[in-house]
């Protein structure tokens, strides 16, 4: 049964309320019934004003604030360079128009007013897979806002995605971003990703042309779950990974990096213990997978064997071997696996060492 907990109505949900829809009055109210404004839980406990860390607040950006509703957050509105001067109803009109219409749809939440903008309606939609979609309607803007699923997607077969998206029918804010067995275009997973994104999977997929992994970074600096994995490998990742998760992530809590890499090289073991420290959770899983085809040759890849096994020396000089690890709580510790892709010889080691 679907119920608002700041005016009781039985027509919208919490998140929806359009009686009180500024910070002020929809806190006042959480405070008053004393339920989170993020989970809607209530609660005896200080959970409202002094603690930082709602656990069930999977809405905001940073994951970390209370202090303000989801719409109002000043990140995703920064994410826009969303900057929104004093202006009479006169100018007003002419104003919209130097926005985007994504900007124009935060603009429109953000406002006190129900008739700031005449906008189509908006429809929200939670998730999205192309099993299920077979058309959009001209007369409505669907936003999505949690997850978009494309399987067996081939952008030069099905159009109707893309032009949805570049007519901005469809917009996307998606936190997870899952992509398997598909061929798309740069430009589309460029505009799919943003400072919203929180995981995001790229697996047996090709993209044309290439992009680089500093790109996706850049784009969606909130990452907290990575994995590219693709046959084709046009997600170009290099040797320089490390230099652009350090320069360009903004989350503090990243859990899992998985990436398939065409040389061995060493990498610089402080800036990864740097990166594990600062921007890691305590039990993140790093996976480095190197092309099996380096290994195919007459030789058997002695040479690219003998490679592997001088990191895996150099990276026992700053971490434990896992497999020496006694303890019950193993699948807890953070852990870095190193080894060709689908053949045995991995190595794992225990990344605790970089949290001292």
């Amino acid at each position: 049964m679907i119920k608002c907990n700041f005016c009781d109505s039985e027509t919208h949900e919490s998140k929806n309320c359009d009686k009180y829809i500024s910070d002020e009055s929809r806190k006042e109210i959480a405070d008053k019934n004393k339920f989170c404004c993020f989970c809607f839980v209530e609660s005896k406990f200080e959970h409202l004003k002094k603690e930082k860390g709602c656990k069930s607040n999977e809405n905001c950006i940073e994951r970390n604030s209370i202090e303000h509703h989801t719409i109002f957050c000043p990140e995703r509105i920064k994410a826009f360079k969303l900057f929104v001067p004093p202006i009479n109803e006169n100018l007003l009109p002419r104003f919209l128009d130097i926005f985007d219409f994504d900007e124009k749809y935060f603009l429109a939440l953000s406002s006190p007013t129900k008739d700031l903008l005449p906008l189509k309606q908006i429809k929200i939609m939670d998730s999205f897979s192309i099993k299920k979609i077979t058309k959009f309607s001209t007369f409505e803007t669907t936003v999505l806002n949690n997850s978009m699923t494309l399987n067996e997607y081939d952008i030069e077969k099905d159009k109707l995605i893309s032009f949805a998206i570049n007519s901005k029918i469809l917009i996307c804010f998606p936190r997870i971003i899952s992509i398997g067995n598909s061929k798309l275009s740069s430009q589309m997973i460029l505009q799919l990703l943003s400072p919203c994104t929180k995981k995001f999977s790229f697996l047996d997929s090709s993209c044309n042309p290439n992009i680089s992994f500093s790109e996706i970074i850049q784009k969606s600096p909130n990452l907290k779950f990575i994995l590219v994995y693709d046959f084709e490998r046009n997600i170009q990742i290099g040797n320089e990974w490390i230099n652009d998760l350090l320069k360009y992530s903004k989350c503090k809590n990243f859990q899992f990096l998985g990436i398939k890499l065409d040389e061995v090289e060493e990498f610089d073991i402080e800036k990864l213990k740097e990166f594990v420290k600062t921007k890691c959770s305590k039990n993140v899983t790093i996976s480095i997978n190197y092309n099996q085809e380096l290994i195919n040759g007459e030789d058997d890849g002695k040479e690219e064997w003998k490679k592997l096994d001088q990191v895996s020396q150099k990276l026992l000089k700053h971490f434990d071997d896992f497999y020496d690890i006694y303890s019950d709580e193993k699948d807890d510790l953070p852990s870095l696996r190193t080894g060709f892709d689908g053949v045995d010889g991995y190595h794992d080691f225990s990344l605790e060492n970089a949290f001292k």
